[in-house]
């Protein structure tokens, strides 16, 4: 009852249709380029680009648009000039570019912009180095057979936690830790990531990985929740195997975690907002009708992204008038 009566928004008329031409991503685009990127970038190498990309998915774009923002922001602190005098001439600093990209996180859109724009303004040969970062999850954890873990992870398993969880999210955190071991400490580099010496790490190495996991939300590659809770894993990873008898010595006592605020306040929005957000669905949406549906059923029923996600037809009952749905836990 109170989810119905919650809010009080006319929902859309099923029969209405948006045929503007200008409607879908495109039109987004366009808004993003007039009111985002025009008086804010004045570089014309960078309009340019961003300009002929308006065809692109828009989340995609909407990524270039930021990552452009950035790169002005950064040459502005770095010259002590405003956006307006950041031009070509700026740009093609190689040095100044290379320290840009050294100090920020991309994606494979922001790093193609990068190249263009380094192709244009730059001679000599420029290329973007691989991050150690940039490698996917699927292929840091899919061949992790550490043997310690192994009997970690078969512990996690008897103890009920599912094997979605272990893959999409444990796997993830020990492959971190591994790699980092053998990529830092010479102690641990004559040995491949699944020979390492567990018994042989330390306190001080725990302190460290800490340390590490900061300084990668520093900059922007993991958020503050990400990395709390890849050290919470670490830990509790090093404290079962001093459990089940792997370790002389549970070194994990006196390290404290990361603290982070799991609860945020959720101001409700208002009808209103509410009514212009769905109508924004049915002009700027390539699939309106999907997506009027995935948030009408968040915002109605109160389901989660991946439990709308996860529905298939079979989960559909047209004569019951029913749905069913399947949490995190099945």
């Amino acid at each position: 009852m109170f989810l119905n009566t919650m809010y009080a928004f006319r929902w859309p008329e099923e029969d209405v249709e948006i045929c503007s031409p200008e409607s879908g991503s495109l039109a987004l685009n366009e808004w993003i380029f007039s009111t985002q990127i025009q008086g804010k970038i004045f570089a014309p190498v960078l309009l340019d680009y961003l300009d002929n990309k308006k065809s692109i998915k828009s989340t995609s774009y909407f990524s270039l648009m930021e990552y452009a923002l950035e790169i002005i922001d950064f040459f502005k602190t770095r010259y002590g000039l405003d956006a307006r005098s950041i031009q070509n001439k700026e740009l093609a600093n190689k040095d100044a570019l290379i320290n840009f990209i050294e100090h920020s996180s991309y994606n494979f859109v922001q790093r193609d912009m990068i190249l263009a724009i380094a192709r244009k303004l730059i001679s000599n040969g420029f290329e973007l180095k691989k991050s150690t970062n940039g490698i996917s999850t699927k292929k840091r954890t899919q061949d992790i057979n550490h043997p310690a873990i192994t009997a970690h992870i078969k512990d996690l398993h008897r103890s009920g936690v599912k094997e979605k969880s272990v893959n999409g999210k444990y796997k993830i955190s020990y492959a971190l830790f591994l790699n980092w071991l053998n990529k830092t400490y010479v102690q641990f580099q004559s040995t491949s990531c699944d020979e390492l010496p567990l018994s042989l790490v330390t306190e001080e190495h725990l302190l460290e990985f800490k340390q590490y996991l900061l300084r990668l939300e520093n900059k922007g590659i993991y958020t503050k929740q990400t990395v709390s809770n890849c050290f919470y894993d670490i830990r509790f990873l090093l404290a079962n195997l001093y459990k089940l008898g792997w370790l002389a010595k549970d070194i994990t006592m006196d390290v404290t975690g990361i603290p982070y605020e799991r609860y945020y306040y959720r101001e409700l929005p208002t009808d209103a907002k509410l009514q212009c957000f769905f109508h924004n669905i049915q002009l700027y949406s390539d699939h309106p009708t999907l997506e009027l549906a995935a948030f009408g059923l968040m915002l109605c029923l109160g389901l989660r992204i991946h439990e709308i996600a996860n529905i298939r037809y079979k989960d559909v009952n047209i004569e019951n008038r029913t749905l069913s749905v399947f949490g995190k836990n099945e």
